[in-house]
């Protein structure tokens, strides 16, 4: 009898998980399925934004030189200013895609805009080269997860057949931040001299905090809620996404 009823809750339990494992299936074939929409460009605009953010302020870092001399040049202390961001990103990119595993893309995306934008404000107030190099760390950490949890994103939001246009085209606009953000440094030289680097780095601060809500509007990856439990605010047929027509749609 105990045989019979552990070969019963084997049997049970094997059915139930080839059709959670079918139903996932399902999902995931209507989802390719469905056509690009509103939804997705406002998505790959947000993802856009952030990337040509997250780019720009790595190349903050390379005005660095001009507005430290004296003593302080070609110390330990410089070598961590220079090298802060991507210090923090070495460890941003593990912790930052731990959050969104546990916690979503959407709320992880925020979380590093918030950190990005307080600790840029804190850097460009900051006189102290050694607050200076910590805050940059800090945002480091941000800069660092950004783009593998954008990326991770974009993936389990986007039909197949369209991620790979997707990806070009967002990391294309992506190598806009560099270039842009050291010419507005280059323009506000005569300006503020030296310092030129902490109202362009203010603005960008500025932006990633809106950038920061935005997030918090954006729906939630489908994929994410199905791997954590029923969908919420999502539904099995992806919802938010079925406004345009069929996969023989816009692409």
């Amino acid at each position: 009898m105990n045989n019979l009823l552990s070969a019963t809750s084997v049997s049970t339990a094997h059915t139930s998980n080839r059709s959670t494992a079918d139903g996932n299936a399902d999902f995931a074939a209507a989802f390719d399925r469905l056509s690009i929409t509103p939804t997705h460009w406002l998505v790959l605009a947000f993802c856009a934004m952030g990337l040509i953010l997250d780019t720009g302020e790595l190349a903050v870092g390379q005005s660095f030189a001009a507005s430290v001399s004296g003593a302080a040049s070609g110390t330990a202390l410089f070598a961590w200013l220079l090298a802060s961001a991507y210090l923090g990103g070495v460890a941003g990119a593990p912790i930052f895609g731990w959050i969104a595993d546990r916690k979503g893309r959407v709320l992880s995306l925020s979380i590093q805009l918030g950190v990005m934008g307080v600790a840029s404000i804190g850097a460009t107030l900051s006189r102290d080269l050694i607050w200076i190099a910590a805050f940059r760390t800090i945002s480091g950490l941000a800069l660092g997860g950004f783009s593998p949890v954008a990326f991770t994103y974009l993936t389990e939001l986007l039909p197949s057949r369209s991620r790979g246009g997707a990806f070009l085209a967002t990391t294309s606009l992506a190598f806009i931040g560099p270039p842009a953000t050291l010419f507005l440094i280059r323009c506000l030289t005569p300006i503020d001299g030296a310092e030129a680097w902490r109202p362009v780095l203010l603005g960008e601060a500025i932006l990633a905090l809106l950038l920061a809500v935005v997030a918090l509007r954006l729906p939630e990856s489908p994929r994410w809620l199905l791997s954590v439990g029923p969908q919420q605010g999502c539904g099995k047929d992806g919802k938010p996404f079925q406004t345009g027509p069929a996969a023989g749609g816009e692409r």
